[in-house]
């Protein structure tokens, strides 16, 4: 929403009705045909894709201001769940639509989302052939880290409840690959993790760490 017009954006707060939903909830399943976009106002979800082999993969984070929604108006190839409370607004398909139809500037910005989300995915499968474990592990935290980090002193927590099994999905390792990457980080004074909880006192050596590796 913010390479809207301040117009583009009061309008588009309008649509819809407003949905509040607690932690560990889905908003989506995959499959499933939905009707309706949801707008992320508030909150964090994390979206997820299944095999049909029963393995699960978690494809990335969305938070405020992104959409979740087919324009095809196929069925959702992907299950959404809250990782924290989040307040978001379910806009019919038809209002959506007719709203891009008003404003052209939105749907310029959706493709550049959607152009970004492109790019991002070609970056993760180059990283998967071209780079250890640990540089992979490092360029997740430093997403998490830039996108919902806060200060805390002098450490800069990643902002959002995050398991193992999560950031390895994110990185495409397995979870003793992980565990070792992470260990290894945290030896060298990087990170540290809590329960559920990565804190980073040192941003910068972590940057470098996504960059030419331990």
């Amino acid at each position: 929403m913010s390479k809207l017009s301040h117009n583009a954006r009061r309008e588009l707060l309008t649509l819809g009705r407003p949905v509040v939903t607690s932690a560990g909830m889905p908003l989506v399943h995959q499959g499933e045909h939905r009707t309706y976009f949801t707008l992320i106002l508030a909150g964090l979800v994390k979206v997820s894709i299944d095999a049909d082999n029963g393995t699960s993969a978690l494809l990335g984070l969305r938070g405020p201001g992104e959409l979740l929604g087919e324009l095809d108006g196929q069925p959702s190839y992907t299950t959404v769940t809250t990782v924290q409370e989040t307040i978001v607004r379910h806009i019919t398909r038809k209002e959506f639509l007719a709203f891009l139809s008003l404003y052209p500037e939105a749907t310029i910005a959706l493709l550049q989302v959607i152009n970004n989300r492109l790019r991002q995915s070609d970056q993760r499968r180059l990283d998967l052939t071209a780079y250890p474990a640990v540089v992979r592990l490092a360029r997740i935290l430093v997403e998490l880290a830039d996108s919902h980090g806060t200060w805390r002193g002098e450490e800069l927590h990643t902002g959002i409840a995050i398991s193992q099994p999560d950031l390895a999905s994110l990185a495409g390792v397995s979870l003793p690959t992980a565990e070792k990457a992470l260990a290894q980080l945290q030896s060298r004074n990087i990170l540290t993790r809590r329960y559920r909880s990565i804190s980073v006192p040192d941003l910068e050596r972590l940057r470098l760490v996504a960059e030419h590796g331990l």
